[in-house]
């Protein structure tokens, strides 16, 4: 962002929050369709809806590749990465190049030597600990760099695995048995079962997992929200129908 023009940072937090807000908005519902038109990378789209649509907490996995950086190495990580982003104007370049090489574990350790920082959203600069909200290392991410800028990073880091299934946000789903797949819709924020889609065979590939979750009125039924490639339906499917690719 430029700094040219700025008046009083609060008036224009002020006059820019609501705008921002709704622009936000349409594009978390509508990316896709958008996406498809303006050939934005899909692999950023994934990395960005998988960030912002799930409750992502990282800790450092003793099942995964351990780490290869030192606590003083994640602290170093962590401030050449708040440098790049806390004025207006992210310096994508250092982001991307202190990211990469991390596996899940360095990040996870990055990300822990970074903490929470105050970010003011609407201006897309550091609160300086007096404003704005306190934001984590992933929030920073997805709120400094575009879905073009995320589809740079190796999903490796953001590879968290969700309760009860070994599916991958942004991975490939396959069936693992034959059974009728629905279409999914969203209503007030919240996706949901639609009408019958299509019965599909154990071992066809539905496409892109977008969500995973639990449904609130019946917690054992988890279901995924896939995204069907080259088509503006996503669809709806239980947990235990499905599989990833192997």
């Amino acid at each position: 962002m430029s700094k040219e023009g700025l008046g009083n940072p609060l008036v224009v937090a002020t006059a820019a929050n609501a705008g921002i807000n709704a622009g936000k908005d349409f594009l978390s519902k509508h990316w896709v369709k958008i996406a498809v038109f303006l050939g934005i990378s899909i692999t950023g789209y994934i990395v960005y809806k998988k960030l912002t649509d799930s409750n992502v907490t990282v800790n450092e996995d003793p099942e995964k590749e351990p780490s290869s950086i030192s606590e003083t190495n994640a602290k170093q990580i962590a401030e050449i990465l708040y440098n790049a982003m806390y004025i207006i104007g992210t310096n994508t370049n250092d982001v991307l190049d202190a990211l990469a090489g991390l596996n899940y574990n360095d990040f996870a350790r990055v990300s822990k030597a970074f903490g929470k920082r105050s970010y003011i959203k609407s201006l897309g600069t550091d609160g300086n600990f007096l404003i704005g909200d306190k934001l984590g290392l992933v929030e920073w991410i997805i709120e400094e760099l575009n879905p073009s800028e995320l589809s740079q990073l190796d999903l490796e880091i953001f590879d968290i695995k969700k309760d009860g299934s070994n599916l991958r946000i942004g991975g490939d789903a396959y069936m693992n048995q034959t059974a009728t797949v629905f279409e999914a819709y969203q209503e007030d924020g919240v996706w949901r079962k639609g009408e019958a889609h299509k019965t599909y065979n154990a071992g066809d590939k539905l496409g892109k997992v977008m969500h995973i979750k639990t449904d609130p009125f019946q917690e054992s039924l988890k279901y995924a929200i896939i995204d069907k490639p080259w088509s503006f339906t996503e669809l709806w499917v239980e947990i235990d129908k499905i599989r990833p690719n192997e």
